[in-house]
């Protein structure tokens, strides 16, 4: 098991193991997390696998998943790094796995925020490419202000729009050195 320090871990645990069920406690009481109980889960079989939770844990400051492990209790193989904290909360419901069961948004549980991120990660996904461009062009055909490349690069990255305007970025460029043209000359 690699050693790592990071701010967000994903954690497996047992319902059926004290000590997991203990940990799963302390994780609510201390950290922001979003968790679900995987109870209708399938081996390739087709025999049902043994109920699980998956966990999301947000630190405050970063910390190494062998501290992590020793504050809960746990082995250091149920612990695991999120390069990607979207994909891995949209997991938590298996958004973007057909092959498996799909969890409701309301068997999640846990901080208000990192549901509210994923409510929001699903509600982006069901939005056509083509709607997502729409989008990103209005906010600047509707802007009574300059736009920076900056600002409008972090409103795509926060909207959770990056996708679209890294293939598109040229466009989105030419675009907004128009609309900062025309607000110029209109002054």
């Amino acid at each position: 098991m690699q050693k790592y320090r990071n701010r967000r871990h994903a954690i497996l645990l047992y319902p059926d193991c004290s000590s997991h069920v203990s940990a799963l406690g302390l994780i609510e009481q201390t950290y922001d997390h979003c968790y679900i109980l995987h109870d209708k889960d399938l081996n390739e079989d087709g025999s049902p696998k043994k109920p699980h939770w998956h966990v999301v844990v947000y630190c405050k400051h970063a910390i190494w998943n062998t501290a992590l492990a020793k504050d809960l209790d746990i082995a250091l193989n149920y612990i695991q790094e999120i390069r990607n904290v979207d994909l891995m909360l949209e997991y938590l419901i298996h958004a973007n796995e057909e092959d498996k069961h799909q969890y409701s948004l309301d068997e999640v549980k846990g901080t208000a925020y990192l549901k509210q991120q994923l409510k929001k990660n699903i509600e982006i996904d069901t939005l056509s490419e083509g709607d997502k461009v729409i989008e990103l062009i209005e906010i600047i055909e509707n802007s009574d202000k300059e736009i920076s490349i900056s600002s409008f690069s972090r409103a795509c990255a926060t909207m959770g729009r990056w996708d679209v305007f890294r293939r598109s970025g040229a466009i989105f460029l030419k675009m907004i050195e128009e609309k900062n043209k025309r607000l110029q000359s209109s002054r």
